[in-house]
């Protein structure tokens, strides 16, 4: 099994990437203490769905050098180049809120943990001053006597 940190290493790409990919393929990691997990098999579906993506995006790049080439192109190819852009508009609309949404959770998550530390704070203090105030009872009591 691989650990997430692993699978971005060798396939040479991001955690944003890795957890696109995770996405678009289905795959669940397993959580094993604070890492995640997947199978040989799994980095196999991984790697050919990075593949693909990188085709698909030499395909476009190529559309878009032939669209440049062609200064005079007929009313179809128009029309295909037209859909084959709309559809990379679409497909980089999806990329862009996935990726705000992966922001938006992030955010919420360290506000979380910051109230988190916050209260530990406050709780600290309060057992702080518990004790001290105890502290000073056991020494004004040995007076009393």
């Amino acid at each position: 099994m691989l650990n997430l940190t692993t699978t971005t290493k060798r396939l040479k790409i991001g955690k944003i990437k890795l957890y696109e990919l995770l996405e678009i393929t289905g795959i669940e990691p397993v959580v094993k203490g604070r890492s995640k997990f997947i199978t040989d098999e799994q980095f196999g579906l991984l790697r050919q769905a990075f593949r693909s993506n990188i085709d698909f995006q030499d395909e476009s790049n190529r559309v878009e050098d032939e669209a440049q080439d062609e200064s005079k192109t007929k009313p179809e190819q128009n029309s295909e180049l037209i859909k084959t852009l709309n559809s990379e508009i679409e497909h980089l609309r999806k990329l862009l809120e996935r990726e705000r949404e992966l922001l938006t959770h992030e955010q919420a998550e360290r506000q979380s943990e910051r109230e988190e530390r916050s209260n530990y704070q406050a709780m600290v203090m309060m057992l702080q001053k518990d004790n001290q105030a105890l502290r000073q009872q056991l020494l004004a009591a040995p007076g009393a006597d």
